[in-house]
C-alpha cells in the first residue's frame, strides 16, 4: 500500500493543486497532502509529509514536515515547526465506567456499539457551526512536536514551546510550554500587547511592511513610530 501511495501521491498533489485557491507564490511539496477544501491565502510553504485538510492558511504562514492539521483556521505570518498535531477527538475520563467508544458512540469505531445513540461529544470545536476545530491567530510560532487539543484558540503573537501539549486557550503574545502547557510569561507589556492587537500589522499591505520592516527589531521603536505617524 505504501508503495502505491508513493507512486500516486505526486499525481494526486497535482490534481489537488488545481483546486486550491489563492496559491500565489506558494511552495508546496509534492509529498505533502492537501485536500480541495484547504485554502491557501498566498506565499505559503508546506513541507513534505504534512497532511492538511479542510483548513485555511493565512498569507505567508508556513508548515514544516509531518504536520497533521484538520479543520483549522491559521492566521497570517505563522511559523509552524515539524510534527505539529491537532487532536480533536476525546474520550470520557470520568463518570463513564469505560473510556471505550462502544459505550458512548454509534460510530462503531471498533466495529460495533452497545448504545443506540451518541451520548458523549467526541469532537471538540472552536466554531462548530463552521467546522473549525482550532483557531490559530496571526504571527504565531509553534515549536516542534506540539500537540494542540481541539476546541482551542491560540492568540495572536503567541509562542508554544517544543513538545508542549496545549489543553487550554493561549493568550495573545504569551509564551507557553510543558505537559500540559502552562503560561511561562508574556512577550510584551500589557500596553504593548494592546497596541499590537489593535494595530494588526499583519493586515497591512506588503508594501507597507517592506517600508517598515526595519522597525520590527524593536517593539518600543515600532510603537513610537506608528504613534508618531498618526
Amino acid at each position: 500500500m505504501d508503495f502505491l501511495l508513493n507512486i500516486f501521491r505526486p499525481f494526486c498533489m497535482i490534481f489537488v493543486r488545481f483546486y486550491l485557491k489563492h496559491t500565489k507564490g506558494g511552495n508546496i511539496s509534492i509529498f505533502a497532502l492537501l485536500n480541495r477544501n484547504t485554502v491557501l491565502e498566498g506565499f505559503n510553504k508546506i513541507e513534505k509529509k504534512s497532511c492538511i485538510s479542510n483548513s485555511k492558511i493565512g498569507y505567508s504562514s508556513y508548515l514544516s514536515s509531518y504536520c497533521n492539521l484538520e479543520n483549522c483556521h491559521i492566521g497570517r505570518y505563522c511559523s509552524i515547526a515539524g510534527k505539529v498535531n491537532i487532536v480533536s477527538a476525546l474520550h470520557p475520563t470520568h463518570t463513564f465506567v469505560s473510556s471505550h467508544p462502544a459505550f458512548y458512540s454509534i460510530n462503531k469505531q471498533s466495529g460495533y456499539s452497545y448504545v443506540d445513540k451518541t451520548i458523549f461529544e467526541e469532537h471538540q470545536y472552536y466554531d462548530k457551526k463552521n467546522g473549525i476545530n482550532v483557531k490559530i491567530g496571526n504571527d504565531v510560532w509553534i515549536g516542534y512536536r506540539v500537540t494542540i487539543m481541539g476546541g482551542l484558540e491560540i492568540g495572536d503573537g503567541a509562542i508554544i514551546a517544543t513538545g508542549a501539549v496545549v489543553i487550554n486557550n493561549v493568550r495573545p503574545y504569551s509564551i507557553v510550554g510543558g505537559v500540559p502547557a502552562k503560561e511561562i510569561k508574556r512577550r510584551f507589556t500589557d500596553s504593548q500587547v494592546d497596541f499590537l492587537l489593535n494595530f494588526k500589522w499583519w493586515n497591512k499591505s506588503t508594501e507597507w511592511i517592506k517600508e517598515n520592516a526595519h522597525l520590527f527589531q524593536d517593539i518600543d521603536l515600532f510603537i513610537s513610530k506608528q504613534k508618531a505617524g498618526k
